[in-house]
């Protein structure tokens, strides 16, 4: 894959987001005290937000469109990097939506905008924590997946990343296993039904 010097580094950010993570639970393990669990927290759930809000550029929450096989700066793929524990381990953010309010605040830490009220099922999946708007009042059903991101591959070989925010309005209910594509609005009110797909080419 082609890219900066920035983003050639960020693909060994989620090993060394794992090592950091074995260290600071030895240390609890040695000394079960206050600080190492506080340090032992953040390093799990603060550090890759911070580390991709330092990274990204203005315009990160943007609609793009680039060639993942060519050189340039891609703040999707730094976001990506951060993000790679959380996909391959869900339990993690799972643990944060059984504690009131936690998760909606660990999003906001991303950068998406979340309102009040938002009721998340413990196996939602959000695969892009940094480009969802999801007013007050949302219901998100069981096992609901939301992308931001589309990859697709050109005739001539080359990788194509779309990447459009999601938009969920106010008092929208999702039902279960309902998959929510880049670039949805979904109005206010809306009741989106089980087992329901908003595609890309769907979105205006």
């Amino acid at each position: 894959m082609g890219m900066t010097w920035l983003g050639f580094i960020m693909q060994f950010f989620p090993g060394l987001h794992l090592f950091l993570i074995g260290l600071a639970s030895l240390h609890c393990l040695q000394d079960p005290s206050f600080f190492p669990v506080v340090v032992l927290i953040s390093v799990i759930y603060l550090l890759p937000p911070a580390v991709y809000r330092l990274c990204r550029q203005p315009t990160s929450t943007k609609p793009m469109c680039c060639i993942l096989n060519k050189k340039g700066h891609c703040d999707w793929w730094i976001a990506y990097q951060c993000q790679s524990l959380y996909n391959a381990s869900p339990v993690l953010e799972a643990i944060l939506r059984l504690l009131p309010g936690v998760y909606s605040a660990w999003l906001r830490l991303w950068g998406s905008r979340i309102g009040r009220r938002v009721i998340w099922t413990p196996r939602l999946q959000l695969l892009d924590r940094h480009l969802m708007t999801i007013e007050d009042d949302v219901f998100f059903g069981h096992q609901v997946i939301c992308s931001c991101h589309l990859v697709t591959k050109k005739v001539n070989g080359d990788w194509r990343l779309i990447q459009k925010p999601i938009h969920i309005g106010r008092g929208v209910s999702i039902g279960a296993f309902s998959r929510i594509g880049p670039g949805v609005k979904i109005p206010a009110q809306t009741i989106v039904p089980y087992d329901h797909e908003y595609r890309f080419y769907h979105t205006p």
